[in-house]
């Protein structure tokens, strides 16, 4: 079944809404995550099991305080890509979390001393802490820091 229009999946809701929830007569995670990008029943769907639902659902920027607690890392990144709980995340467990919260600009004095280097990638990428990122131990993070730091001062 594919619901590609929003009229299809507005029918689909009334038909829906007649006999029960979302989530009790449409056993598809797909199809509920296609309801969760229509804007459709996101107070239902904003506590699907299915990871995918969820994300569809802060996609559209609801619910976005209880998801920001959310098990999986992919939900986590898009609240913080959208500028949410940033210190929340800045010390997330998930390094794709932390490396949104870098990307943001956001707490680049505590990321600079990541353990993880594709976060202090992105700490030098924004141009923070260049002299320090010189002597990264990752030879990638040290030559980045150093080409970032000539073309700043040329």
């Amino acid at each position: 079944m594919s619901l590609s229009k929003r009229e299809d999946i507005a029918d689909l809701m009334e038909n829906i809404q007649k006999v029960g929830t979302v989530r009790s007569i449409v056993d598809n995670p797909e199809i509920r995550a296609e309801i969760a990008r229509h804007g459709f029943a996101l107070d239902e769907l904003v506590d699907d099991p299915d990871p995918q639902v969820r994300l569809a659902v802060a996609q559209q920027g609801y619910g976005l305080d209880v998801l920001s607690d959310d098990s999986e890392l992919f939900v986590r990144a898009h609240i913080a890509s959208r500028g949410y709980h940033l210190e929340q995340f800045l010390h997330d467990n998930a390094p794709l979390v932390r490396q949104t919260v870098a990307a943001k600009g956001y707490g680049l004095d505590t990321l600079i001393n990541d353990p993880d280097p594709a976060v202090r990638q992105i700490v030098a990428v924004q141009g923070y802490g260049l002299d320090t990122l010189i002597n990264d131990p990752e030879p990638m993070i040290k030559e980045l820091a150093q080409r970032l730091k000539e073309q700043q001062e040329n």
